[in-house]
């Protein structure tokens, strides 16, 4: 079997910003009134969204490790929320509240095409304008030091980038008189959470200098005032500039990405490529999302052909995937290793509304057959906290399967 080693990558920005593109904003400036029917609406969509199809929504009651997963009843706490008299960012940093109680990271709640003022509330980003990075032979004796970021210092005095460029080497000593380790462990984990305390750490290590306000919705005090302490006891203090970011403002380019001549990729979206570096004597094999195309298919046959014509390794370089079909996923999986099983297996909530969605279109693991009627069962969580879900069942036609089976014959 060859080998494979994936490679995941998140794609570097470079910033190629137009000065009188960009504007500065205050948080105020999108803290207008909410109305209370608007809350309202939010609120029991959000309820109703969670009690049809949330599988989580009744584990999170009594789950089996209550200190890695948190207790809370997700219904009651929107419950909880106050719809009266509401300003529209209070409103979103209370909802991004309750969702980080349940440290699930596929439950997200976006602004997503919502405007105040003309201005598209999902393109706000926060800003800082320097980034974090940690040096240190081993864990023990890491530190912390600070690096530019420029595609934000257009908005701050030339005061402070002169400070950040004489403190690179220095390291720092706190970060809001606490130890700066301590601070992103902490940093904003009320609005976006991980059961994963190390997946906390890394995600806000990497979006501390730059995130979007809907993932991480800071209040004003929150994003102001910052000081930054270092070893030689010299101190700046910085706050957060908010931003609008439109697309065509960010240029993002990988590695001599326009040089790589791909001998296979699918057309639209590519999502797909490969090519054999003769060079290197490895295979490249790219994905960065897993949106299925009609020639989708026939690409990742090619590129497993071309693998299995020679004995170098294979080189999965994973970049930025956003997710997309499961089918995709599977003969991926299948085709780049064909002697591992790949099947795809899953089971969802018992209820009306996703047993009459989901008729005819799933399929008996056991027959292979469509299935009309899905069959019951309850997993008991104790403290009278059960949850109904259904058979395994798949996603993959008998057909699909076939056409895998037989590929794999030829490699």
């Amino acid at each position: 079997m060859k080998s494979l080693v994936f490679l995941f990558l998140s794609i570097t920005f470079t910033y190629s910003l137009d000065p009188d593109a960009l504007k500065s904003y205050d948080i105020d400036d999108f803290n207008t009134d909410y109305n209370e029917d608007s809350c309202k609406k939010v609120i029991d969509i959000l309820i109703n969204l969670v009690e049809e199809v949330y599988v989580f929504n009744d584990i999170s009651k009594n789950p089996p490790e209550q200190e890695y997963y948190g207790v809370i009843n997700i219904v009651e706490e929107f419950r909880k929320i106050k719809t009266i008299n509401r300003k529209y960012y209070d409103f979103y940093r209370d909802i991004k509240r309750v969702i980080a109680k349940l440290k699930d990271l596929h439950f997200l709640f976006t602004p997503k095409n919502n405007t105040i003022d003309g201005v598209q509330l999902d393109t706000l980003m926060m800003c800082l304008p320097l980034s974090l990075n940690l040096k240190g032979n081993s864990p023990e004796n890491a530190r912390m030091y600070v690096e530019h970021f420029q595609g934000c210092q257009i908005f701050y005095p030339e005061e402070d980038i002169n400070f950040i460029n004489n403190h690179l080497d220095i390291p720092l000593k706190s970060i809001n008189q606490k130890s700066p380790f301590d601070f992103i462990q902490n940093f904003s984990v009320e609005y976006f959470n991980f059961k994963s305390k190390h997946g906390v750490f890394s995600l806000i290590m990497e979006y501390f200098n730059f995130f979007p306000l809907y993932l991480l919705p800071l209040s004003k005090e929150e994003s102001t005032n910052i000081e930054f302490t270092f070893d030689d006891d010299s101190t700046i203090i910085l706050n957060y500039t908010l931003i609008q970011y439109p697309a065509n403002q960010i240029k993002a380019n990988t590695l001599k990405e326009n040089e790589i001549n791909w001998k296979y990729h699918t057309q639209n979206p590519k999502g797909f490529y490969c090519l054999i570096d003769d060079e290197n004597q490895v295979n490249v094999f790219k994905q960065s999302d897993f949106n299925w195309d009609e020639d989708t298919e026939e690409v990742i046959k090619n590129c497993t052909e071309e693998f299995y014509s020679n004995s170098y390794p294979i080189i999965g370089i994973e970049a930025g995937n956003l997710g997309g079909s499961d089918y995709a996923t599977l003969i991926v999986r299948q085709y780049i290793q064909p002697k591992i099983l790949a099947r795809h297996h899953e089971a969802f909530k018992y209820n009306d509304y996703l047993t009459k969605y989901y008729e005819g279109k799933l399929y008996d693991e056991e027959t292979c057959k469509v299935i009309k009627d899905f069959k019951m069962i309850t997993d008991d969580y104790g403290n009278g906290i059960k949850h109904n879900r259904t058979q395994p069942l798949s996603m993959i036609t008998p057909e699909q399967h076939k056409t895998i089976n037989e590929q794999m014959k030829k490699l």
